[in-house]
């Protein structure tokens, strides 16, 4: 059986020490059953970083469900997604969630560039981008 925890500062929040301080920590289940594994972001800085970025669009992409979607549709503004999320997975699917809406409320049910342009992004995203 495999349990997945995802948070922000887990270690800090002593959530692996199930919340014993001091020496007590060690007694700890949580910790010695489980493993930590930091994700490291996003990074277009190389080629292997881009195309790992492009293969985590093209598994979005394959999942969308509208009647013209087509392989490209986020691959092909793979750049411009990055700017607009900074490789961010939560900014990431809020886009993506946006422009399938906004895709179905134009009646185009295609992501495009126009699409991608009209999205309002997560205020994360947006304070980070402006920067």
């Amino acid at each position: 059986m495999t349990f997945i925890y995802v948070g922000i500062q887990l270690a800090e929040k002593r959530f692996f020490d199930d919340g014993l301080a001091g020496e007590q920590a060690v007694y700890a289940q949580t910790s010695r059953r489980a493993t930590r594994c930091s994700p490291s972001a996003f990074h277009l800085n190389s080629d292997a970083g881009y195309q790992v970025w492009v293969k985590t669009l093209r598994a979005f992409e394959d999942g969308i469900v509208l009647a013209d979607a087509h392989p490209g549709m986020l691959t092909d503004h793979a750049r411009e997604i990055f700017r607009r999320t900074q490789g961010n997975i939560a900014s990431l699917t809020n886009l993506i969630d946006r422009a399938c809406y906004l895709a179905i409320a134009a009646r185009t049910e295609a992501i495009d560039a126009d699409i991608l342009a009209a999205v309002t992004t997560d205020n994360a995203a947006t304070l980070s981008a402006a920067r």
